[in-house]
């Protein structure tokens, strides 16, 4: 997906970072609040979205495995969010949602 971002925008044509995350002990998750700034035909273009990953136990503790990478998933699926905003990687999110099962509606 960050290969997809900057083929069409270029290497100093976008940024992305995180701008907030957090693990909500309830639901079992992380999440993540990411941020891509794009330069688009001469202008700055800014877009903001939440990702969300589960966070993965040990089965015989219960314990988290790697909380490090249930941010990174999150954060990931932040990114992606954000792409599809600026129309870059819709193909991503129409990929998630046919595997799985959800549909698109207009």
């Amino acid at each position: 997906m960050v290969s997809r971002l900057i083929e069409v925008l270029g290497v100093a044509g976008l940024s992305f970072r995180i701008l907030r995350h957090e693990i909500h002990s309830e639901a079992d998750e992380v999440w993540a609040l990411g941020e891509i700034v794009a330069e688009i035909e001469g202008k700055t273009v800014t877009r903001q979205q939440f990702g969300s990953q589960k966070i993965k136990r040990s089965r015989s503790t219960g314990a988290p495995l790697d909380l490090g990478f249930d941010l990174k998933g999150a954060s990931t699926d932040a990114m992606k969010k954000c792409a599809s905003l600026l129309g870059v990687g819709l193909y991503l999110s129409r990929k998630t949602q046919r595997s799985t099962g959800m549909r698109r509606t207009a």
